[in-house]
């Protein structure tokens, strides 16, 4: 599996799993910047949204988009409330 369908794979989980706490088409805007193969954007909107929300993250699903933006080559800097 490549590093972009890995990243990809795990954004859909970490979003399926919290998705239900987004009040608006976060989700919907996420799947399809994914399908539109911008899964950079995806991840930048998905962690964005997180950080405007204030929905709460586990440990590890905090990790994973970590992981996520590591294997898009990311910095974590630039993307809302991953960076320690």
């Amino acid at each position: 599996m490549e590093k972009i369908e890995m990243a990809e794979l795990i954004i859909r989980t970490v979003l399926g799993q919290v998705g239900d706490e987004f009040p608006d088409n976060t989700v919907l805007i996420v799947d399809d910047l994914i399908a539109h193969s911008e899964v950079g954007v995806a991840l930048e909107i998905l962690c964005s949204q997180i950080f405007e929300y204030n929905i709460e993250l586990s440990d590890g699903h905090r990790a994973r988009l970590k992981d996520a933006a590591c294997l898009l080559e990311m910095s974590q800097s630039q993307l809302d409330g991953l960076s320690d």
